[in-house]
């Protein structure tokens, strides 16, 4: 399956999307929805505006205070 995103920016912008459209997800399901692989969204994951929620393989993903700031500049642009 090819990525539909040609950066890391892109790919972490979306993800950000989903997440605030959503609320908390799993990797999987960030994956589906953004139509990236697991492995390319577990490295977006790692940056400031996101968090686990929880431990274990099926761990819920969020937005952080940071997160949710530049998901609000997201929408009001």
């Amino acid at each position: 399956m090819p990525d539909p995103f040609s950066t890391l920016t892109e790919r972490r912008l979306a993800v950000l999307k989903v997440l605030a459209a959503r609320g908390p997800l799993t990797i999987q399901q960030i994956a589906a929805k953004t139509g990236s692989s697991r492995h390319a969204v577990e490295r977006v994951l790692n940056y400031e505006w996101f968090e686990r929620l929880n431990s274990g393989r099926a761990s819920l993903f969020g937005l952080t205070e940071a997160g949710r700031e530049k998901a609000s500049d997201c929408e009001s642009t």
